[in-house]
């Protein structure tokens, strides 16, 4: 099996994402604080001159094997995209203890779902307080309509016929109320 390295996939893959990742961050994740280096690696700049007895082995432009499993594991990138004939190498992958890992994502699903649920009771109570409001208003309407009515009726018994009544009571909001003996009623 013959193996190459792709020159071109960093430049070109940070091309198609640059809008999601950036140079900078990039260069954390490879782990690398020189500009100048990851110029090298995206093709943007050739490499420094060779000093005086140094052969050219033809990789100085070639981004480092650790860099590469770097940004494999951090953006979820194949081997294979920088090494051309590694399509067939099979990657045995130890559970990832990172951001992206199942249990982290579970715990963040679990999170969401917890924070819906608790947004879900807000509006859940503050529906029925707004219910409840609404039926206290109703009720209070209602009895106020009830007291104007009673009043008016009220106001068409003669006087004289209201106090042979045993009992006569005075609501708290100023309705009159009789209560009868036999035949006589409101």
């Amino acid at each position: 099996m013959e193996y190459y390295y792709k020159r071109e996939f960093l430049r070109d893959w940070f091309e198609r994402n640059k809008k999601s990742v950036t140079k900078k961050e990039m260069m954390q994740v490879m782990g690398t604080t020189s500009a100048n280096n990851l110029q090298v690696w995206m093709l943007e700049k050739k490499p420094p001159e060779l000093k005086p007895g140094q052969t050219d082995t033809g990789d100085r432009d070639w981004l480092p094997l650790r860099c590469i499993l770097r940004l494999c594991s951090r953006y979820d990138l194949k081997i294979s995209d920088f090494i051309g004939g590694a399509e067939d190498i099979k990657v045995s992958r130890r559970r990832k203890v990172a951001a992206d890992s199942p249990d982290v994502e579970m715990q963040l699903q679990l999170a969401a779902t917890k924070q819906e649920l608790a947004e879900t009771r807000l509006d859940y109570e503050q529906r029925m307080n707004a219910l409840h409001a609404r039926y206290e208003e109703r009720e209070d309407m209602i009895r106020k309509g009830y007291d104007d009515t009673i009043r008016r009726l009220l106001s068409r018994i003669p006087a004289a016929e209201r106090q042979e009544w045993p009992h006569t009571a005075v609501s708290d909001d100023g309705g009159v109320y009789g209560q009868t003996e036999g035949e006589k009623g409101l």
